[in-house]
């Protein structure tokens, strides 16, 4: 029921204007990071590490952000 998902909802505490902020920078990290890495064939191993990294981060913020 509605009144049953309101109440689970009003469990799970909001986000501050700055998280959202920092989650939606992790979010585009992540957005470019995919973007260099699919445009760039020569990538060092560092560096596609990195990008790696950023693609994940990006991920897990995104899951944080939408559940």
């Amino acid at each position: 029921t509605i009144g049953l998902y309101l109440k689970e909802v009003g469990r799970v505490p909001l986000l501050t204007a700055q998280e959202e902020v920092d989650l939606a920078q992790r979010i585009e990290n992540g957005r470019l990071a995919r973007e260099e890495l699919a445009q760039s064939a020569d990538v060092s191993p560092q560096r596609r590490y990195e990008l790696q990294q950023f693609i994940r981060d990006g991920w897990a913020a995104r899951e944080h952000l939408i559940t």
